[in-house]
């Protein structure tokens, strides 16, 4: 647990270098509707620097909108977006992961600033660098968190079904961090912690 409480205050207080290679581009995970608004403040700055993307899921799926629906939110909030194609019929950070890294190899994108509420950012940074170990791809992550105003504020996350307290959702992203590393889709927080020492 010590380790994980070490590399969650290194995941969330993460650093962006001023000056990234040229293939960098910024990647917002698949989120409820409720926490679009959350994702869109964080990256207003950044995606004018950087290309935006998102999930092109054809349907609203495991409580995200559609891909178009998510793009033209966005748009009203002036962010540009780009869809990363996506043929599953399901979301999960674990799946969405691996997706978002094919898809980076295959366009050949060195970094990767990715977004989400900062109650979930550290498993998802957590599970796309275990995709990229598990494929043995050289691709830098940063985060960049969608900061919370009021924890006491209800959201909505995990497939839609969870509803509840962005304060409960600490607990239960850490209940699912140890739960989906036993089960083998993240790795152990040391190995996260050496991928940050040597990124």
């Amino acid at each position: 647990m010590d380790n994980l409480a070490r590399l969650s205050i290194r995941i969330c207080l993460d650093i962006i270098p001023d000056e990234l290679e040229e293939k960098t581009v910024l990647y917002c995970f698949a989120h409820n509707n409720i926490n679009l608004k959350l994702i869109a403040d964080a990256i207003k700055d950044k995606s004018i620097i950087y290309q935006t993307y998102i999930l092109n899921n054809k349907k609203y799926m495991s409580g995200v909108s559609s891909g178009i629906e998510v793009k033209n939110f966005y748009k009203s909030n002036n962010i540009g977006v780009e869809f990363i194609e996506y043929n599953e019929d399901w979301i999960n950070t674990k799946i969405e992961s691996n997706c978002v890294i094919d898809w980076a190899h295959k366009n050949k994108v060195k970094n990767i600033i990715i977004c989400a509420p900062v109650f979930h950012i550290v498993r998802a940074f957590m599970t796309i660098v275990s995709s990229i170990l598990e494929k043995d791809i050289n691709i830098n992550i940063y985060t960049l968190p969608a900061i919370v105003n009021n924890w006491n504020n209800q959201t909505i996350s995990h497939q839609g079904l969870n509803k509840t307290s962005f304060n409960n959702f600490i607990q239960i992203e850490l209940d699912r961090i140890i739960k989906y590393t036993e089960k083998g889709d993240i790795k152990e927080p040391e190995e996260i912690w050496k991928y940050i020492l040597n990124r």
